[in-house]
């Protein structure tokens, strides 16, 4: 077909300037991803340019979307603005439809670090570390040991971490 035309090899599928509509799995994916990638810039630079730019992405998608992708990614915008409660809420959400979902799980052993929940934070910690994924959640557990001045055992989870991460040989 010609290009642009409905149904043209082209232009299949397209938004005018040639993005690709936001409605399809991929699409979502792909627009979470630049959501993260923006988000986790501000976090290290303190511009909040493009944090602007992910929140009107995020506002692409309706309130109602369920999609774990959109709603670990409403619950990331959350905790950057500082609402811990509606991050937890969203993050809940989450972990409850997708159990085994690593970035929530430690998304909200942070925020219940940063709440003083410490016993909450330990507890995502373990089941990162027991059912998903065992190096993070070993590294989310000394989190929570620094946090509590069990500082020696940090210390050993984190010559552990180095070790079974091939890192330890690395730094000697």
């Amino acid at each position: 077909g010609r290009r642009g035309a409905p149904g043209g090899a082209r232009g299949e599928g397209r938004l005018p300037g040639g993005r690709r509509p936001l409605g399809t799995r991929a699409g979502t994916r792909r627009a979470m991803r630049r959501h993260g990638t923006w988000l986790g810039t501000t976090a290290r630079t303190g511009g909040s340019r493009l944090a602007t730019r992910a929140e009107a992405l995020l506002d692409r998608f309706p309130p109602s979307d369920s999609n774990a992708d959109v709603l670990r990614a409403r619950a990331y915008s959350e905790q950057h603005r500082h609402r811990f409660d509606a991050s937890l809420k969203l993050l809940n959400i989450l972990i409850a439809r997708y159990p085994r979902v690593g970035d929530a799980l430690m998304s909200r052993a942070q925020v219940y670090l940063v709440q003083g929940q410490l016993m909450l934070a330990r507890s995502d910690c373990a089941a990162l570390a027991f059912e998903v994924d065992a190096s993070r959640g070993l590294l989310c557990v000394v989190a929570v040991a620094m946090r509590t001045d069990q500082l020696k055992i940090a210390n050993g989870l984190i010559d552990r971490w180095l070790q079974q991460s091939g890192t330890a040989s690395e730094l000697n």
